[in-house]
């Protein structure tokens, strides 16, 4: 295990057991101990940008895994329900839903970054110390943001 974690979820499942479950990792002092990032990864989001054609849909899901994750943690939520790409403006929240269906209709706010023109992904890179930068690239590994 190193300093960033990765979780992954069904947001078409029993979302209880699995914050339960996810709930019971992330408390653990044993368990998260050198934990400096974590990452939940889920279908539907946690946050979306403004007018998104997916609106948040698993509200108390979020609550519950949020309030589980320590202080001392830095926490990410990347998702893709929306066929967009788009980030927060605190880059807590992305979604990278682009890569092959017609994209939804989305605009760029103070709050938000929102590209619905080119199909891509997100990039993660992770450092050995935890440091974590992350780019949006489109489908030729152009870097979009």
């Amino acid at each position: 295990k190193g300093p960033t974690l990765f979780l992954g979820f069904n947001t078409n499942g029993d979302l209880t057991a699995q914050a339960t479950s996810a709930g019971k990792l992330l408390t653990s002092t044993g368990f998260m101990q050198g934990v400096k990032s974590v990452h939940i990864l889920s279908h539907k989001g946690c946050a979306v940008p403004p007018g998104s054609h997916h609106g948040v849909e698993v509200s108390s899901f979020c609550t519950a895994i949020a309030s589980k994750i320590p202080s001392t943690v830095k926490a990410y939520y990347d998702s893709g329900h929306n066929h967009v790409l788009s980030q927060s403006a605190d880059l807590k929240y992305k979604q990278s839903g682009a890569g092959g269906r017609s994209h939804y209709e989305c605009t760029s706010t103070t709050a938000w970054w929102c590209d619905n023109s080119h199909y891509g992904f997100l990039v993660y890179t992770i450092k050995p110390d935890g440091t974590t930068t992350h780019q949006f690239k489109d489908y030729n590994g152009a870097v979009l943001k």
